[in-house]
């Protein structure tokens, strides 16, 4: 069973692209593979009771024990594997699948569990508070969309989390990096529960032969994503000869269409929200990606495309980000909100185009190493198979 709260539609996330890309592997490897999934976008549609009652179900949900019960009762599995369980799963279906003596592992793609906004980031810089202090200052600062209300169920999941964390716990957490093993291994998990297996995406995706003129931004508009720094660098002389496709949409539209016009960029193309296939080409014919995160990066999918298609990064050496690139191997490093240096890597690099070259030739190559299906479907069957073992030492 793969079990996964999806995001809402208009506001896709990089695991609901992973999770189906997990399925797909699992079943062409001849799996028999059960979805059981809760969907955000259904919320808009329930009554004012049921929404209440979510509200305090966040926490510890008896309404998605009681459906995982009904189901589990009807058909037997080897194995469940947990994604995201944000806002209607909660870790009170980790009970039922230990009552129903179930090995399950859990990949964490985020700090959810740890922070209310999932990022440890708050106010334009890295927040470990709620993790290492305690639990209610996302309250106090509002971390969940910046409500006082919407925030307090999160800060009793993290209770929760943390107050069952060396008693209620899956057989093992999947993690996507050595970086984020290091933080939830800081934040109370035993490091021998902790497997990293990282993203995958397809390996047909390849390279481009011709380059068009220009480099990109694909990402959420919004501060922890950096885009406030890339329209600061931008205003410099050099920058306003690179033109700069910015695919995404998010909480700053509003506010980074302004700052285009009041700088003068006229660099910038805005497109908006792009289907996947498209924006897969506007990455394929770039010269080079820019990702400017000012928070932890758990692993960007996007990331991974651009390597599969040689498309280097310029990326901030912050989270995992620092260990998925190479500086001047694979891609570029820069330092987190420093403007001046950002403008500079991205004018070298337009100016160095052999280099250019060079790095997103072996971003390929870094990317047939790591993180291709084969490779993935390896290290998810170790996973599982240890985590059967261990489930059947414990019985």
């Amino acid at each position: 069973m793969i079990l996964h709260n999806k995001h809402r539609s208009g506001a896709p996330s990089g695991d609901d692209i992973v999770v189906s890309r997990e399925i797909e592997l699992l079943q062409k490897n001849g799996h028999e593979v059960c979805f059981y999934g809760k969907y955000n976008d259904a919320i808009d549609e329930w009554s004012l009771f049921r929404k209440i009652k979510l509200y305090f179900e966040i926490p510890w949900s008896t309404t998605a024990q009681k459906e995982l019960a009904t189901i589990l009762k009807k058909q037997k599995y080897d194995i469940v594997h947990i994604h995201n369980i944000f806002p209607q799963f909660s870790i009170s279906i980790y009970e039922t699948l230990k009552r129903f003596n179930l090995p399950f592992v859990h990949t964490l793609h985020d700090f959810r569990l740890f922070c209310a906004n999932a990022f440890l980031f708050r106010n334009g810089r890295v927040c470990e508070l709620c993790p290492t202090k305690h639990y209610l200052y996302c309250v106090k600062y509002r971390c969940f969309q910046n409500s006082l209300l919407k925030s307090i169920p999160s800060a009793f999941m993290i209770k929760y989390s943390k107050k069952n964390g060396n008693t209620l716990h899956p057989d093992y957490y999947i993690v996507l990096t050595e970086f984020a093993k290091s933080k939830i291994v800081d934040f109370g998990i035993n490091p021998r529960r902790i497997f990293i297996k990282p993203n995958f995406i397809s390996d047909k995706l390849s390279s481009s032969k011709e380059t068009i003129n220009y480099a990109a931004f694909v990402g959420r508009l919004s501060k922890e994503k950096g885009i406030d720094i890339i329209l600061k660098s931008l205003q410099a002389k050099k920058c306003k000869k690179i033109p700069i496709k910015v695919i995404g949409d998010g909480p700053l539209s509003v506010y980074v269409e302004q700052k285009i016009k009041e700088f003068g960029l006229k660099q910038i193309d805005i497109l908006g929200l792009k289907s996947h296939r498209d924006t897969i080409e506007y990455i394929k014919k770039a010269r080079f990606l820019i990702m400017p995160s000012l928070c932890y990066e758990s692993f960007p999918v996007t990331l991974i495309e651009a390597m599969a298609m040689g498309t280097p990064v310029i990326a901030t050496n912050i989270g995992a980000l620092g260990y998925l690139i190479k500086n001047l191997e694979t891609g570029i490093l820069t330092s987190p909100g420093d403007v001046e240096d950002l403008t500079n890597k991205i004018i070298w690099l337009w100016e160095h185009d052999e280099e250019r070259k060079r790095m997103g030739e072996n971003a390929r190559k870094e990317f047939e190493e790591k993180y291709t299906p084969e490779k993935n479907y390896k290290m998810l069957m170790n996973i599982y198979e240890k985590a059967i073992e261990m489930h059947k030492k414990a019985r």
